[in-house]
C-alpha cells in the first residue's frame, strides 16, 4: 500500500487546488433602486389552488456549486491524508474512511439536488462535471474496500479510478472557466 504516493498524492492536490478559490470576477456592491408610490388596490385570491408548474432557477454554478467543491475538497484531503500518511495504519484508514465516506456522499447528493434549481445554460455543462464527482465517491468507496480487504490489485484499480475522474473533474473545471469567462488559479493550463 502507498508506494505509488507521490505523483497521485500531486495530482489530487493541484486539482484540489485549482477549484477552491474565490472568483476573481468583481461583485457590484451597490444599486440604484427608483420606487414610486401607488394607491391601493383591491384584488382577489385566484380561484384554483394548484400550485404554479414553473420554477425559477434559484442557484448557480459560481455559488453554491464552488462551495460544494470546496467541501469535498476539504474532506476528500483528509481522507487522501490519512491514506497517504505512512504512519497510519489499515485499521486507522478505514476508520477515518468510515467516519469520511458519509460527509462525501452527502456533497455528491448536495450536488444532484442542484440539477434542481440550476438555469438550463448552466445544467449543460453541470451534469458532466456532476459524473465526475460520482466516478470520484466511487473511486473513494472503492479504495476503502480495497483496503479493507487487504486487496493491492483492487487498491491500484482505485486510484486509476480516483485518477481519471480527477483528470475529467479538470477538463470540465477548465470548460467551465471557460464558458463563464472567469480566470480560476490552478487551471492555467486549460
Amino acid at each position: 500500500m502507498k508506494s505509488w504516493a507521490t505523483p497521485f498524492v500531486i495530482s489530487l492536490l493541484i486539482a484540489s487546488c485549482a477549484t477552491d478559490t474565490q472568483s476573481s470576477s468583481p461583485s457590484p456592491t451597490t444599486a440604484r433602486v427608483t420606487t414610486t408610490t401607488k394607491a391601493p388596490v383591491a384584488t382577489q385570491a385566484p380561484t384554483t389552488t394548484r400550485a404554479s408548474t414553473t420554477t425559477t432557477p434559484s442557484c448557480s454554478i459560481d455559488d453554491e456549486a464552488r462551495d460544494l467543491v470546496r467541501e469535498w475538497n476539504r474532506v476528500s484531503a483528509e481522507l487522501l491524508a490519512s491514506y497517504m500518511d505512512m504512519s497510519v495504519t489499515a485499521a486507522q484508514y478505514i476508520t477515518d474512511s468510515d467516519r469520511l465516506m458519509p460527509k462525501l456522499n452527502r456533497i455528491v447528493q448536495d450536488f444532484r439536488y442542484l440539477r434542481e434549481c440550476l438555469p438550463a445554460d448552466e445544467l449543460v455543462i453541470f451534469e458532466p462535471f456532476l459524473g465526475t464527482y460520482n466516478d470520484k465517491l466511487s473511486g473513494y468507496s472503492a479504495l476503502g474496500n480495497a483496503v479493507r480487504i487487504d486487496s493491492v490489485e483492487m487498491e491500484d484499480t482505485a486510484i486509476a479510478m480516483l485518477m481519471a475522474a480527477n483528470a475529467e473533474s479538470m477538463g470540465m473545471a477548465c470548460e467551465i472557466a471557460r464558458i463563464t469567462g472567469e480566470r480560476l488559479p490552478g487551471l492555467d493550463g486549460c
